[in-house]
């Protein structure tokens, strides 16, 4: 599975075409994001990882993970404007996990998130982007560029009725509230959707 999902982002960065996303014509690396979150967060921790991160990326890092405790779609002002403060720091690594958040938050939104992607790729390729830190981006990337609503056509009772579906934000791993809310329903409604 990890080959395929390494396969198919490698093909969207290829052809210029990642995270572009509407409501109406989701994301095509929906659910490669969460398959790229799971694998990250799977792997070790380079010792020196934590060393160079600023106190603001660091922030902006934990204030990502705690938008994905909660149950919104968009992030938070306050981590909006940690990512514009961090945007400004022109210091950081090309594939710095705070780099991609804080461009994510930005004007460019996930555009600016799939440039950040694909320079990572080009100057490093995958593996600085399949690290522990890098998890809760790709899940908050998932996140912003999976379905919202569905549209349910009810054929049982004539005349049909189709109405639109909110749903969830995506399960997130190891989260019992996700269990409790059944979000697995909504991510199986997407990918059902999709298929």
């Amino acid at each position: 599975m990890a080959g395929l999902a390494i396969r198919a982002v490698d093909s969207a960065l290829a052809q210029g075409v990642w995270l572009g996303y509407t409501q109406s014509q989701p994301s095509r690396a929906w659910p490669v994001s969460a398959m790229l979150a799971s694998l990250s967060e799977r792997m070790p921790v380079p010792r020196a990882e934590n060393h160079l991160q600023s106190a603001l990326e660091r922030m902006v890092l934990h204030h990502w993970e705690l938008w994905l405790s909660l149950n919104i779609y968009d992030p938070p002002i306050k981590l909006r404007l940690l990512g514009q403060l961090l945007r400004g720091n022109s210091g950081l690594h090309v594939c710095s996990p705070g780099k991609a958040a804080a461009v994510t938050l930005g004007p460019y939104g996930l555009k600016g998130a799939a440039a950040a992607i694909q320079a990572c790729w080009l100057a490093s390729g995958w593996k600085a982007m399949l690290r522990p830190t890098w998890g809760t981006i790709w899940r908050g990337l998932d996140r912003l560029s999976s379905w919202r609503t569905a549209a349910i056509v009810q054929e049982e009772l004539p005349p049909a009725v189709i109405f639109k579906m909110s749903l969830f934000p995506p399960h997130i791993a190891g989260s019992s509230t996700s269990e409790e809310s059944f979000r697995f329903v909504a991510d199986f409604i997407r990918a059902s959707s999709q298929s």
